[in-house]
């Protein structure tokens, strides 16, 4: 997390917020990097979020686009490889986000990257799904675009 946190920085010069999400409650990982070697010290904090510690009916009512990235985590958990399963997953998850309107084209481009890396399908699944929500999104073509 330091080594994206510092990259990225470096690189765009911007205001970072780093959130690491787990998807299992048994995890032992730290929300912390600390690194100490001859008197110099470095202690780096980044947000943790643990998905079974919260209630996935309350992401699903959420507006907040960050609610979306977690249900797709709590998605990923609950279909391994049952891809039928996880195409109708994809599909809502999908259809929510082009449905919220609280959110800046590149963080919505961040977030459908981010439910397609997680929620992989095979090639020929992905793109039934492409065909089947373009009939669903008539006048948002623009946000199939940025899926495709």
């Amino acid at each position: 997390m330091f080594e994206y946190f510092y990259r990225i920085s470096d690189r765009y010069g911007k205001k970072i917020v780093a959130i690491a999400i787990f998807t299992n409650k048994s995890t032992k990982s730290t929300n912390q990097y600390h690194d100490k070697y001859f008197g110099t010290e470095i202690t780096y904090t980044f947000n943790k979020y643990v998905v079974s510690d919260f209630d996935e009916e309350e992401f699903k009512k959420s507006p907040k686009l960050f609610s979306k990235a977690l249900l797709a985590s709590i998605y990923l958990n609950q279909t391994k490889n049952e891809m039928s399963h996880r195409i109708a997953y994809k599909r809502t998850l999908l259809r929510e986000v082009w449905l919220l309107s609280n959110g800046e084209r590149a963080e919505i481009r961040a977030l459908l990257y981010f439910i397609d890396y997680l929620l992989k399908l095979p090639k020929s699944m992905s793109e039934q799904l492409v065909r089947d929500v373009k009939d669903e999104i008539k006048g948002e073509e623009e946000i199939l675009n940025l899926y495709k």
